[in-house]
């Protein structure tokens, strides 16, 4: 086994060890990004609802550059019963994967269904959003608009 493979197997095992400190997991996790098991890893993460939220969100939102995880996520609004942070990047991950595709009824009617609830999920301290917000940007990008998601507007810097 190459030294690559063993730093990248290195990785997974803290990813999945429910012993490791929630911070080194996440580093974890956003270091193997660009592997080619990267969707197994997000599998995994999504569909064990005994991994603590902050790293299922770290999850969910990573789902956006992995299509084949969609009809997990579409799962995840379907049913609602999902904590609010996972609700939340399930919206931002469909937007991302279906945006541009106005023929995606069927996950914009799920997106829709979200316009109404005001949960406030933290993004990044001290930025958070709502549910509603991140609602509304997924319809708005699955319809073709090419907008930023609203928590984001807080990242921009205006110059003088």
């Amino acid at each position: 086994m190459s030294a690559d493979d063993q730093d990248f197997e290195a990785k997974r095992k803290l990813l999945h060890s429910a012993d490791a400190d929630i911070s080194l997991r996440i580093l974890a996790l956003d270091s193997i990004t660009a592997h080619d098991l990267f969707h197994v890893d997000l599998l995994a993460l999504l569909l064990n609802p005994a991994v603590p939220v902050e790293l299922r969100a770290e999850a969910t939102e990573k789902s956006a550059g992995c299509p084949e995880l969609a009809p997990i996520l579409m799962k995840f609004l379907e049913h609602g019963t999902e904590p609010p942070e996972i609700l939340f990047w399930a919206l931002y991950a469909l937007g991302s994967i279906y945006a541009g595709d106005e023929s995606a009824t069927d996950v914009q009617a799920l997106v829709e269904r979200y316009l109404e609830d005001e949960r406030v999920v933290v993004v990044v301290p001290p930025t958070s959003g709502t549910i509603a917000q991140e609602a509304d940007w997924a319809r708005r990008t699955i319809e073709g608009e090419n907008i930023d998601p609203e928590w984001m507007s807080s990242f921009r810097h205006v110059t003088p």
